[in-house]
C-alpha cells in the first residue's frame, strides 16, 4: 500500500476484519506525520510487513523485550504505547483494568487484533509457561 509514492505496507495484502481500518489509520498517521515533518526519515520507514499467516509485523521501534511502540506526543506529553495494545484499543475495544493482550500467533511484534486475545495476567503467563517451559520470554541458548 503506497500514500504519495511511500510504503506504508509491505508484504502480502492486509486480510481480514480490521483491514480497511488499518489502512484508513495508515493513511491518516502519514499525513500527520508529513504535515508536522516534511519529508523526514520516519515517513520512509514502512509501518508494517503483513505476512501470510496474517500478522502485521510492526517495522518501527522496539523496545528491549521486544514489543512494538508508538512514539505519540512531545516533550512532558510523550507516550510511546505497545503498537498491539494501541491497535486493540482503536480497532476492537478498551483494554480493562488487570487485563492483558496474549498474542495467540506468539510472535511479540504482531499488532493484528485478530491476533489478540483479551486475557487475565495470570492466564498470560501460564499460556507463555506452556509454549516455553524452559522460561517465559527469551528462548535460552543452548551451548554444546
Amino acid at each position: 500500500m503506497n500514500y504519495l509514492g511511500r510504503t506504508l505496507l509491505i508484504g502480502e495484502e492486509p486480510g481480514g476484519r480490521y483491514a480497511q481500518q488499518l489502512k484508513r489509520w495508515l493513511v491518516e498517521r502519514t499525513q500527520v506525520v508529513l504535515a508536522k515533518r516534511g519529508k523526514g526519515r520516519n515517513c520512509q520507514t514502512p509501518y508494517f510487513k503483513i505476512e501470510s499467516n496474517g500478522c502485521w509485523i510492526w517495522q518501527r521501534r522496539t523496545n528491549a523485550s521486544g514489543y512494538g511502540s508508538i512514539g505519540m506526543g512531545q516533550g512532558n506529553n510523550r507516550k510511546e504505547p505497545y503498537q498491539h495494545r494501541y491497535f486493540y484499543e482503536q480497532f476492537v475495544e478498551p483494554i480493562p483494568k488487570g487485563m492483558t493482550l496474549d498474542h495467540t500467533c506468539v510472535n511479540s511484534l504482531c499488532g493484528n487484533p485478530e491476533h489478540l486475545e483479551l486475557v487475565s495476567h495470570s492466564d498470560n503467563l501460564k499460556r507463555a509457561w506452556k509454549r516455553n517451559p524452559n522460561g517465559i520470554g527469551r528462548q535460552k541458548k543452548v551451548v554444546v
